[in-house]
């Protein structure tokens, strides 16, 4: 029996509707995996770009210990250096740390974006106190370099001050007290918000995070879609077989 031209058209038509839409579900589905991996690939990147940011802030947080105690008994003697007015403390970037809301990677991040927020918030107004602190100190040249070079001459040994010299150094060292014991603080800071303690619940947050990111399982109905667009090719298989032995 031969077909007439119509019939072949019609039935390579069919066959060519099931590979077509097989076809499609394959490519659709290649595409939204490659987007999986790729986005999981870049959350990867970023929480790497984090763990080296933290590597950095835990040089300043000392989150190795305990931090900062909440107070000390006597600050000059415990921490000299702090009443030096030429003490510099030098600041650092983290631009992955204070842009993490901006990520295009946000919505898995959820469960650290608050603790990385705070641990932002928590820099800022460390560094932002620190050049209120430095411009104050460099406010007044006269007594800066009087103070700066009666410390330098004095070699440890107590330092003779004029009144207004060492009112001058006990706001320096109350400024400095203030960034160590309050804002980097410790394990004891009531503060919740010091940098010892936003610190570690940041790096805290992360290594969960790390340690349960894993790609999310595809929908049931994607696979019920797989073994639709099989047997699509399957039948399409089968049809084309049998009108070659039909012909």
């Amino acid at each position: 029996m031969t077909a007439t031209l119509s019939e072949s058209a019609a039935f390579w038509a069919s066959i060519a509707t099931l590979w077509g839409a097989a076809a499609a579900w394959f490519t659709y589905f290649g595409t939204v995996w490659r987007n999986r991996k790729d986005r999981d690939a870049g959350v990867r990147t970023l929480l790497s770009g984090l763990n080296a940011e933290l590597e950095v802030v835990n040089d300043w947080a000392g989150g190795n210990g305990s931090g900062y105690p909440s107070e000390m008994e006597d600050v000059r003697k415990e921490q000299p250096g702090w009443f030096v007015p030429s003490r510099l403390i030098f600041s650092f970037q983290c631009p992955i740390i204070h842009g993490l809301t901006q990520s295009p990677y946000l919505r898995e991040l959820q469960p650290i974006v608050t603790d990385v927020v705070a641990l932002s918030r928590s820099i800022t107004r460390l560094f932002d106190f620190y050049g209120e602190y430095r411009a104050y100190a460099t406010s007044h040249p006269a007594l800066y370099d009087a103070v700066t070079t009666k410390i330098g001459l004095a070699q440890g040994r107590p330092v003779p001050l004029t009144e207004q010299e060492q009112t001058y150094v006990s706001q320096i060292g109350s400024c400095n007290a203030q960034m160590h014991l309050q804002l980097i603080g410790g394990k004891d800071s009531p503060d919740p918000l010091c940098l010892y303690k936003t610190y570690c619940a940041a790096k805290d947050s992360i290594t969960s995070l790390e340690r349960n990111l894993t790609p999310s399982a595809f929908p049931v109905w994607y696979w019920v879609l797989h073994l639709t667009a099989g047997a699509a090719i399957v039948k399409g298989l089968l049809l084309a077989s049998h009108w070659v032995g039909w012909l």
